[in-house]
């Protein structure tokens, strides 16, 4: 009789401890998303930071004094080519320059020029 309780108890702890052990598995996988989630919000909010929002104000100002260099447009993140092909012309001989201060002016939103590596960052490509 004692011998039978005792494989009862034992039988009993064993699940017991087999479902702790799910719980626990279970609770880690909860605990690791959760922190891959946050690291990723964190990376999300730091790339945000970093690239930030352009300004249409600064971008103007940019061009109006390094226009020719394309000042302006290392401002909105393009490519090294860019830069270089408006310091080889001085800016498509300022037309360039002008160009990009109009379409700076007229849209709404800068960010869509943002990261263009278009040498006529105005035309679409739709």
């Amino acid at each position: 009789m004692l011998n039978a309780n005792l494989k009862k108890i034992s039988f009993v702890f064993i699940l017991l401890n087999l479902c702790l052990f799910q719980v626990q598995a279970k609770t880690k996988d909860i605990y690791n998303d959760t922190i891959n989630i946050k690291e990723k919000k964190i990376t999300e909010k730091q790339e945000f930071i970093r690239i930030g929002k352009p300004y249409k104000t600064t971008a103007i100002i940019i061009a109006l004094l390094t226009g020719p260099l394309g000042g302006h447009r290392v401002y909105l993140g393009t490519s090294v080519r860019v830069p270089l092909i408006y310091t080889a012309t001085l800016g498509g001989f300022g037309i360039l320059v002008v160009a990009d201060i109009v379409a700076i002016l007229t849209i709404k939103d800068i960010s869509t020029y943002q990261k263009n590596n278009k040498i006529f960052m105005w035309i679409s490509s739709k």
